[in-house]
């Protein structure tokens, strides 16, 4: 088998290849991760504004991570981030 039938039986392997090699090359590395990671990943949702729900109670007993119970509705009125977490998420 000459050198121009094995290029062309495994062309695709060997571009494979050339990729895999250029992402351990820091300047060609990261365009190409940022490439791959823009194909897989999503904009999150956006819900309309028609359909957005505004809470009529604040009445939401909460717990903080010292163990003290809080209550939301002192904070009626505030943008509040409630960050839920698992205990077994590390």
């Amino acid at each position: 088998m000459g050198a121009k039938q094995f290029f062309q039986k495994n062309k695709g392997n060997l571009m494979i290849v050339v990729i895999i090699l250029l992402l351990f090359i820091p300047q060609t590395g990261m365009p190409i991760k940022v490439f791959f990671s823009r194909l897989v990943s999503f904009s999150p949702s956006e819900i309309a504004v028609e359909d957005r729900v505004l809470l009529d109670t604040y009445d939401w007993q909460l717990a903080s991570t010292q163990g003290a119970l809080a209550n939301l509705s002192a904070s009626e009125g505030n943008v509040v981030l409630i960050n839920f977490w698992a205990t077994w998420c590390p």
